[in-house]
């Protein structure tokens, strides 16, 4: 699977360890920034996270920030695009497996840091029961 990935500032640190388990797990990881903990502005990284998948060179995304609520309206802004907020397990297999979402937006400071790893590993997200050929994320 490709995931094109971005973080904020709020998400640089986590960002860095969720790339490297999803490549560690087999999947194409495709860094779309940010790569410091400098204040950067979020609608320009949501751009860079949906475009790949909109074009097809991305088979999902995955942006991280603050809340996750910002960076879940700039992404949906992106014709095709369905961006789902998910602070745990249920709600990341909910918003791929019901919603389609192809991007996941993650509010690092509402989830524990073992959330998202937990979310990969349950198989999250399924894939989708709306008829989404693009497969699963495993």
């Amino acid at each position: 699977m490709r995931i094109a990935v971005a973080g904020d500032h709020h998400g640089v640190t986590l960002k860095g360890r969720l790339m490297a388990w999803l490549a560690a797990a087999g999947h194409q990881v495709d860094d779309q920034g940010t790569h410091s903990a400098g204040e950067v502005d979020d609608p320009p990284l949501c751009d860079d996270v949906c475009a790949p998948v909109v074009t097809g060179g991305a088979d999902r995304g995955l942006v991280l920030g603050g809340s996750g609520a910002g960076e879940a309206i700039a992404c949906t802004k992106a014709r095709g695009i369905r961006a789902g907020v998910c602070h745990d397990v249920w709600g990341t297999q909910i918003s791929r497996g019901n919603n389609d979402s192809s991007v996941l937006v993650l509010g690092v400071k509402v989830v524990s840091a073992d959330v998202p790893s937990s979310c990969s590993a349950s198989g999250w997200p399924p894939r989708s029961r709306r008829g989404s050929t693009g497969g699963g994320w495993t």
